[in-house]
């Protein structure tokens, strides 16, 4: 942050600088060549061309006269360009280092800039430039010298002799990759199936995997011969990066959706195992609680029968006695029978609710 509001306070600086010494500057009147004047052609080498700022900076700029020291030029405005005056001009080290070198603005000096690039050569750099003035570098963005040889500082792409795109390796490296890949999205589609089997989807990942890094490999060597290609090349080196990049992305869906279901066969895998478990503890608890319930419940049974016998004894007062006892014995009988099964279904339901299997929980309820 305090970086930051250095360089805001310098760009305030050089502002209000800039603006004394623009209104002094000579006011230019069209932008006609006549002899002897430099034309700078301003253009993208990729498919930026249509964003805005380079939008805007895209043109031929004529030369206009002298600021600090060296050529500045202006941009011939088009009947179908929008009305902005875009200067190409330099700027020395009088308002700080940071603010020295070539510049796109609306005028010499003005608030309203573009590009920027760090550059103390007497002509305009052909690459560097930074889009916005304080971004990054925009590789894209080039300048060259309109119907002359190029300067010294040239960038290699336009010095650099036509390469025919037929005999290029990288190019053709390029197609076959996409085709290798896009044979191989198939085959893996194939091989995983309905997602089922880890084995089948373990083997369509192989598949795929390898293209990730020979398709970056491809992009990244298809760069390298952008850089030195212009014109039709360019556009069909532009066009196959796209191709790449979109197949490369495929790619990268086709294994996310492999992972994925890897990832629902260990779940489903880590359930079955769960329930195989739950189920074998569950089946060998079942029957000694069900031993100890049906042996509460026949004792209650007895405990109801003998009590019936008090009924049905009549007047014969022993035999009374007797049925009453007897009555006693059996209610005793079935209270223990009961709280022994009692004691033993809790225990065992504790044993239960440390099930992970929900199959097993619900048998168990």
């Amino acid at each position: 942050p305090q970086q930051q509001q250095q360089q805001q306070q310098q760009w305030q600086q050089h502002q209000q600088g800039s603006q004394v010494r623009a209104a002094a500057s000579s006011q230019v009147q069209g932008t006609s060549v006549k002899p002897g004047q430099e034309t700078y052609m301003v253009f993208s080498r990729t498919q930026d061309a249509d964003e805005v700022i380079t939008k805007t900076l895209a043109g031929d700029y004529v030369e206009q006269g002298m600021n600090h020291g060296r050529k500045y030029y202006k941009k011939t405005l088009l009947p179908t360009s929008d009305p902005v005056d875009v200067y190409l001009y330099y700027w020395d080290a009088r308002d700080g280092a940071p603010f020295e070198g070539w510049w796109f603005g609306n005028k010499l000096g003005g608030t309203q800039v573009w590009s920027h690039v760090v550059s103390k050569g007497m002509v305009p750099p052909a690459a560097g430039w930074k889009i916005p003035w304080d971004g990054q570098v925009r590789p894209s963005l080039a300048v060259e010298l309109k119907g002359k040889a190029k300067p010294a500082v040239a960038t290699a792409a336009a010095a650099a002799p036509a390469v025919d795109l037929k005999n290029s390796k990288a190019f053709t490296d390029a197609g076959a990759a996409h085709e290798a890949a896009k044979t191989a999205i198939v085959e893996a589609k194939t091989t995983a199936g309905d997602m089922t089997s880890p084995e089948a989807i373990e083997a369509a990942e192989k598949l795929l995997t390898p293209q990730v890094s020979n398709l970056m490999e491809s992009l990244k060597k298809l760069l390298e011969v952008q850089k030195i290609t212009s014109g039709e090349g360019a556009k069909q080196l532009a066009q196959l990066s796209v191709t790449l990049r979109t197949t490369q992305n495929q790619v990268n869906g086709e294994l996310m959706k492999l992972r994925a279901g890897k990832t629902r066969c260990a779940a489903n895998a880590k359930t079955k195992a769960a329930d195989e478990h739950d189920l074998a503890v569950l089946r060998e608890l079942l029957p000694e609680a069900t031993q100890k319930t049906n042996a509460a419940e026949d004792a209650v049974e007895k405990a109801a029968i003998t009590s019936e016998m008090i009924q049905t004894s009549g007047d014969d007062m022993e035999e009374v006695r007797l049925a009453v006892t007897q009555t006693e014995q059996s209610a005793q009988e079935a209270q223990k029978a009961l709280g022994e099964a009692k004691i033993h279904v809790n225990a065992k339901i504790a044993s239960c609710r440390r099930f992970t299997s929900e199959k097993a929980k619900q048998q168990a309820v």
